[in-house]
């Protein structure tokens, strides 16, 4: 469920391009590469995977989470990598699937979880737009609370509100772009208003192209 919303909100930030999708069949088609997923891709940065998942998986992010990594209790029971491909889960009459129009009566386990997945929109929250399929809405903060319960606090890990992540992103975002001008430019403070105002002086001294080169500078 997190990375579902991982992958809506990059789709969605991406002007709803398809190649920012990467929770399918078509590109995890087994556990096996599930099992890549999770452990090759997710819990390595990009310049330390290998050729293979760095060109398969470009557009997914390192996440760095002890989420991805083994655990102990995997060499205990069955890794992810071991799980049967061939079995199907059977769709109860209540499933949403068979709401919107599934007429199977079983699909093979990997589909059925994506394709319940996409059943839910977990990108609309906070938006104005009209929603173009009638999709239920998966709030951020519930997915939160479901990993509350799921760690039991036991490793600390408690669900913060959305206003406290809120503002800590605002501020570590703010404290490195403004970083980066203090190394690349002639910028000295530390604060950021002063740089919003430098900023604006900045930009608009230059002419339409010499804008351009700016901003790709900064990108």
């Amino acid at each position: 469920m997190f990375l579902k919303l991982l992958e809506s909100q990059l789709v969605a930030y991406h002007e709803n391009k398809d190649a920012y999708s990467f929770l399918n069949t078509k590109t995890i088609n087994n556990f096996g590469e599930l099992y890549v997923l999770f452990h090759d891709v997710l819990n390595k940065t990009i310049a330390n995977r290998d050729d293979r998942n760095r060109a398969k998986y470009a557009r997914v992010p390192y996440l760095n989470s002890s989420l991805f990594d083994f655990a102990d209790v995997e060499n205990l029971t069955v890794a992810i990598d071991e799980l049967d491909n061939n079995l199907n889960l059977t769709l109860p009459n209540s499933s949403i699937l068979k709401r919107i129009g599934e007429t199977e009566d079983d699909l093979p386990t990997l589909e059925y979880l994506f394709r319940f997945l996409d059943a839910y929109d977990f990108a609309s929250e906070g938006k104005e737009d009209v929603q173009r399929e009638n999709r239920s809405l998966i709030n951020a903060s519930v997915l939160g609370k479901v990993f509350e319960k799921i760690n039991g606090y036991k490793d600390g890990s408690i669900y913060t509100p959305g206003f406290i992540t809120m503002y800590m992103c605002r501020q570590a975002i703010r404290l490195a772009v403004v970083q980066k001008f203090k190394d690349e430019y002639d910028f000295a403070s530390d604060s950021c208003a002063d740089f919003q105002n430098y900023v604006g002086r900045f930009v608009y001294n230059f002419n339409d192209c010499s804008k351009t080169q700016f901003i790709y500078n900064l990108s």
